[in-house]
């Protein structure tokens, strides 16, 4: 399975690694695997995709924490310029994530062009 990664550009993108663990789960729910037994494949699919999430999260304030700043009295004498992150940047970031691979499948660009 790809390990996560917080690398600006990964050597495999976030999202395939998230489709790519979602398929090895599931033939590994299929062959019978030992460590399956003892959770349904329902709860580990939520399980990764909770994973999935937070990885987001944390990648979006990982983001915004080391953006633009500006000089501030308060600690650490610095305080990042852009808002911090809301659920509308959330959900953009997980439809980018969910929709990705289907965009590639069809030759289209990664994200939506206005136009479309």
């Amino acid at each position: 399975m790809y390990p996560l990664s917080s690398d600006e550009q990964p050597e495999v993108p976030n999202h395939h690694r998230i489709f790519a663990a979602a398929a090895e789960l599931e033939a590994a729910y299929t062959a019978g695997e030992e460590f399956t037994k003892g959770q349904p494949l329902s709860e580990a699919m939520v399980l990764l995709t909770l994973t999935a999430v937070d990885d987001i999260v944390d990648d979006l304030i990982e983001a915004w924490r080391t953006g633009p700043t500006r000089p501030s009295h308060l600690p650490p004498g610095y305080q990042p310029i852009a808002p911090f992150p809301g659920i509308d940047d959330l959900k953009r970031a997980m439809l980018v994530m969910v929709t990705r691979e289907d965009r590639a499948e069809r030759g289209l660009p990664p994200e939506r062009t206005p136009d479309e």
